[in-house]
């Protein structure tokens, strides 16, 4: 039976529909934004929009008592009879009057009234979060962006220029992004959520699922830290007296339940740290939250392409529940990237609020969010009987226009006309690269362009790889497969060489993936590659350092990856190659003349006769898994998104073997393990942590190839965003390792915390990072690092930058160093 209620439950708005429609106005009939329609003590509501204008679904016929709420406007009560549908009424509202110097309100001697009460609210919230723990609701959300200008000029260019397609002034206004969701949510504080999406239409797109989930609204301020996509430090937090300044501006009697409200000021006491500015409305005895009101700039939150976020939240009264309850939140935005000046805007309704005194047993799981089939397939009928926000104008337009625009685009002819623009042939194209598509057939071939993969080494010298592939996708999957072919060609060497790969994905549910490649390579000491090559051709060719020292590879190598169960990773790899030493063919840089390169031989850079191994084929064998403990996901018809659940680590367990070696000195057995660690601390940031451990057996001769490799730098250039598994200061090679070994990193990151809090320092909003590294190894003394570093550093909305100061420690030998990191470069290095 209980199945069978929840089951109702989640389909009953679909089931029926009746709405009550009108406008809200004030006095001399000025429309009212985003005004709070609801029936009285039930959780049926909706928001009018930026015109006023409301459409409120009701279950049946009959007499109802709406409520219309809006901060700064007195609360209003109607009395309707709803004898048909739709029912339609219009309303005006008052200014709220409010008192101040005669309240009646007993504080302890000598304390501050606004401190009082926000102390009362912050000793009750978790009470007053608590009093519906189980429930189910209906969510609803409408989201938009807009840009709303730009010049009609951009690095000379006219803008329109840019695409043939875009005329100038057709994105001014015109919505960006435009989407709407329906679903149904169940609650069980404080850990259980669950959330199936029965509807989703993004403008444009008719394959789009929108990320407006009840999930990702989720905006609690009775936490101490209310999370969005970023964090907030909550006015009613503990520790909230340290960010905020409070004032109390008024109170007013709420008409609906003729409660005290009081309407409270917090002021950020420093305007570098992640606190609210406005209003915070609480009710007087119970200490609920009756709205919020208040704005928090982008830059506090670590978003500087946002100019400021504002954010309201309204809270219903329900008579049974004796309990403020909230029904609907809004949040907007502004911002400008590059030339381009945009707003946004998302609402969100919850309604049809149920609590549940227990919840059938697997109700919840480590599935999240899931979707109902066709789900993002539904008809204009069902948007336009069902959305409790009328759309605006601008909105049927966007989404006729754009309904328009997909019936067109799917076929073969307008397609083919995209195709036959985009894939014109230049000259240019042989250095920059070409694609040819064929949108209609999901087909691409490709040809790899000279530019981006020019490289130098002393190996090689000036060297270049280029190839040609084929892309055949599935869009309705998301999945592909690719074959193609590369060649690498090293001017000094005046050898060319010949590689193959094929690639499929068969499906984003358990991303089960399979990679075949083989031919000739130059390949670098250590299978990760730990010196990236554009750190090494810059280095080489530049300075006359080169870093990296490789062997020739002949080689077919076969992959295959897949989820096995939810949060369990497998992969298992098999290679056979044909390993050949290389010596350099360059003596030194080419633009430094005086300084030679050290040898090929990454063991004794001084040998330039021995290359360090002797040449082999072997057969190697790797197994992987990966294991994210109880793992939450999404599930799409098509796809599986994963979240890593920050309450524990990820571990991963490998296994190595080669065998079959021409040099039977070279077979060797490898057992790893490692443990990553990310979580956020709150007020204080986030902390990091990363061991990895392993032992090799019948080892103590194999290849240097086959060696345990480490992430070192003797750079000034950090080359990843991720620091947990990288040194900032240790040699290439230095420490590689065919016995036990165990590398430890750590790091936190206070977000923050310390700086924030530093008059003058504060107003470049960088981040204090603190670290530790060390390796152990059986046949090297523990290396150790320590680092202080500025993270978000850089100037305005441009802050990619990090800038580390770094001290290593070996055998009592110190050395010191500055590393200095760059995110948008982390995908290109």
């Amino acid at each position: 039976m209980k199945i069978l209620v929840l089951i109702v439950l989640f389909f009953f708005p679909y089931l029926s529909h009746a709405q009550i429609t009108g406008k809200v106005t004030t006095k001399d009939g000025t429309p009212i934004s985003y005004v709070n329609v609801s029936v009285e003590n039930t959780f049926f509501s909706t928001i009018a929009n930026e015109n006023g204008l409301f459409d409120l679904d009701v279950p049946k016929k009959g007499k109802y008592q709406l409520v219309f709420q809006q901060l700064g406007y007195k609360t209003l009560i109607k009395k309707v009879t709803a004898d048909k549908f739709p029912f339609e009424i219009n309303v005006s509202m008052e200014e709220e009057a409010s008192v101040l110097d005669e309240m009646l309100i007993e504080t302890p001697k000598g304390k501050d009234k606004a401190t009082w009460i926000i102390k009362k609210a912050s000793e009750h919230r978790k009470k007053n979060d608590a009093r519906i723990k189980k429930y189910t609701s209906d969510f609803y959300s409408k989201g938009s962006i807009q840009v709303i200008d730009y010049p009609k000029k951009f690095l000379g260019y006219n803008i329109e220029e840019l695409d043939p397609n875009l005329k100038i002034d057709s994105l001014k206004n015109k919505f960006i992004y435009l989407s709407e969701t329906f679903s149904k949510i169940a609650v069980e504080k404080p850990n259980h959520y669950k959330e199936e999406i029965k509807a989703s239409k993004i403008s444009g797109n008719d394959n789009g699922f929108s990320f407006n989930s009840g999930l990702s609204a989720n905006f609690d301020f009775y936490q101490n830290i209310a999370y969005y996509s970023w964090k907030l430090v909550s006015p009613l937090a503990p520790i909230a007296p340290s960010y905020y300044n409070f004032k109390l501006m008024e109170a007013f009697t709420d008409d609906q339940t003729e409660q005290l409200i009081y309407k409270i000021e917090v002021k950020p006491k420093r305007t570098s740290e992640p606190v609210l500015d406005g209003y915070i409305y609480i009710v007087d005895g119970s200490w609920e939250i009756y709205a919020i009101d208040a704005t928090v700039k982008g830059k506090q939150v670590e978003v500087p392409q946002i100019d400021d976020f504002f954010i309201r939240q309204t809270f219903s009264y329900i008579k049974d529940h004796n309990a403020w309850i909230k029904n609907s939140q809004i949040i907007d935005f502004n911002g400008k990237i590059l030339v381009f000046k945009f707003k946004g805007n998302f609402n969100y309704i919850y309604n049809n609020l149920e609590e549940i005194p227990s919840f059938p047993a697997k109700t919840f799981s480590n599935e999240i969010i899931t979707f109902q089939p066709g789900s993002n397939n539904r008809s204009k009928e069902f948007w336009q009987e069902n959305r409790p926000i009328p759309l605006t104008n601008l909105e049927y337009r966007d989404y006729n226009e754009n309904d328009k625009k997909l019936a067109e685009s799917s076929t073969r002819a307008y397609q083919d006309s995209l195709d036959k623009v985009h894939n014109k042939f230049n000259l240019f194209k042989l250095v920059q690269g070409y694609k040819y598509r064929n949108s209609y057939n999901n087909r691409t071939y490709k040809y790899n362009g000279l530019l981006s993969t020019f490289a130098f080494n002393a190996v090689q010298g000036f060297n270049v790889t280029t190839g040609l592939s084929y892309l055949k996708e599935n869009p309705t999957k998301k999945t592909f497969y690719e074959v193609g072919g590369l060649i690498n060609y090293g001017i000094a060497e005046n050898k060319p060489r010949f590689s193959g790969f094929y690639s499929q994905l068969f499906d984003r549910v358990y991303y089960s993936k399979l990679d075949i490649t083989g031919g000739s390579t130059v390949h670098q000491f250590g299978e990760d590659y730990p010196i990236k090559k554009i750190i090494n051709s810059i280095s080489s060719s530049w300075f006359g350092k080169n870093y990296a020292k490789f062997y020739h590879k002949d080689f077919i190598r076969v992959q295959y990856e897949q989820e096995v169960y939810n949060g369990i990773f497998t992969k298992a790899d098999i290679e056979y190659a044909n390993r050949t030493p290389l010596f350099n063919q360059v003596k030194n840089s080419p633009f430094v003349k005086n300084k030679s390169f050290s040898s090929n031989n990454p063991v004794d850079p001084d040998n330039f006769t021995d290359a360090g191994f002797i040449e082999n084929h072997i057969v190697k064998l790797k197994l992987n898994a990966t294991i994210s403990f109880d793992q939450k996901y999404i599930m799409y018809p098509y796809k599986k998104e994963n979240y890593k659940n920050t309450k524990y680590p990820l571990l991963n367990l490998n296994y190595e073997k080669g065998f079959a070696s021409s040099e039977k000195s070279y077979n060797y057995e490898l057992l790893g393990a490692s443990l990553k660690y990310n979580t956020s601390l709150g007020y204080i940031g986030n902390f990091g942590g990363f061991i990895n451990g392993g032992f090799f057996i019948n080892a103590s001769n194999i290849a240097f190839m086959d060696y345990k490799h480490f992430y070192g730098n003797e750079t000034f250039v950090g080359t990843t965003k991720d620091y947990l598994q990288n040194f900032n200061l240790l040699p290439y090679y230095s420490h590689s390792t065919n016995n036990t070994f165990l590398e430890s990193h750590f790091e936190h990151n206070f977000k923050g915390f310390i700086l924030n809090k530093v008059p003058l320092i504060n107003k470049f909003q960088w981040n204090l990072v603190l670290g530790f590294h060390s390796l152990q190894t059986k046949s090297y003394s523990t290396y150790y690092e320590y680092s202080i570093g500025l993270e978000n550093f850089g100037f305005g909305k441009f802050r990619p930058f990090r800038i580390d100061y770094v001290r290593s420690y070996e055998s009592g030998v110190s050395r010191d160093g500055i590393v200095i990191g760059i995110k948008f470069l982390d995908g290109m290095l």
